[in-house]
């Protein structure tokens, strides 16, 4: 009779569950590197100077995205250290960055469009070539690059150096972030953010521990909206925020899902004392009854 009103109670609880997202913790990894490349037209070199497009700005304490056409049209690279994380456990993936700039008047809404560079991207060669995986933020913040490894728009990863674009034979376009704009309602520190599966695949499909994310804005724009770097000091940087699947105790058979199996597992062995089944006795009691159903029905559909 036990049983039979225990079914009943299971049968209502689990019609009103549904399926519930998995219960995550989140990591929290600013980046590692970022640094932005202008094409043409500023800091008084003339509009046609090639000059521009070999300056680093990998210690500016904002970076600056904008597409005009031509003068001073600026895109954004971010690399994130996923060497400590476990991907496997990873659920969701999250990409935000914090506006510096306050308020204004600025026609018109605005979005930063998020491409990953393949996994393992290496660059190309040439005088027009780019860098790949390895490239560097460098320490400057608008002055002529070293060479080697150092970010400008000339060789920024993947980076169409005349249109706003990248290679789409080493990029993915993983999703978008805003709208934003410019007006009297605007706040310095607002934060924004997107979330995607294809964001999350380009996370769980690292294989050697480093993400770079490529940035761009559409539409088309004279105004360069300001976001935090990782040399920021009042503001975060270009963030990643990981969604990670946590242990859940209503998973007796360890698929890493709790359903009707694990269900199973605890009415098989109902009311026994000594468990036939270890499994079926979570709570450690030695008994198999509610305190063992309450962890899978507090986690079902996990």
């Amino acid at each position: 009779m036990r049983l039979a009103t225990t079914l009943l109670m299971v049968g209502v609880v689990l019609a009103s569950l549904g399926t519930l997202p998995a219960t995550a913790a989140p990591i929290s990894l600013e980046a590692s590197a970022d640094a932005y490349g202008i094409w043409l037209g500023a800091y008084g070199y003339p509009a046609d100077d090639p000059r521009i497009m070999d300056l680093n700005h990998g210690a500016a304490p904002e970076f600056l995205i904008k597409w005009n056409g031509d003068a001073s049209s600026r895109k954004v690279w971010a690399k994130f250290d996923l060497s400590g994380v476990d991907l496997n456990s990873i659920a969701q993936a999250t990409f935000q960055v914090t506006a510096s700039y306050g308020p204004g008047e600025v026609t018109g809404e605005r979005f930063i469009q998020v491409y990953a560079l393949n996994d393992g991207d290496t660059g190309t060669s040439g005088e027009y070539g780019y860098l790949g995986e390895g490239w560097e933020e460098g320490g400057l913040d608008g002055g002529p690059s070293v060479g080697g490894n150092v970010l400008t728009w000339r060789n920024g990863p993947a980076n169409i150096f005349d249109a706003n674009e990248f290679d789409v034979t080493r990029t993915s376009h993983v999703g978008q972030v805003g709208p934003y704009m410019r007006d009297a309602t605007s706040v310095a520190g607002t934060v924004y953010s997107m979330t995607s599966q294809e964001l999350l695949d380009a996370v769980k499909g690292d294989t050697n521990g480093t993400l770079t994310l490529a940035l761009l804005q559409t539409p088309t724009s004279g105004w360069s909206p300001a976001f935090a770097t990782r040399e920021n000091t009042t503001y975060a940087g270009p963030t990643l925020v990981l969604e990670v699947n946590s242990a859940l105790a209503g998973d007796l058979n360890g698929d890493g899902f709790v359903g009707q199996d694990d269900l199973n597992i605890v009415l098989g062995d109902w009311g026994n004392m000594p468990p036939g089944d270890p499994r079926a006795d979570p709570s450690g009691d030695g008994f198999v009854g509610q305190d063992d159903l309450n962890p899978v029905l507090a986690d079902w559909g996990q």
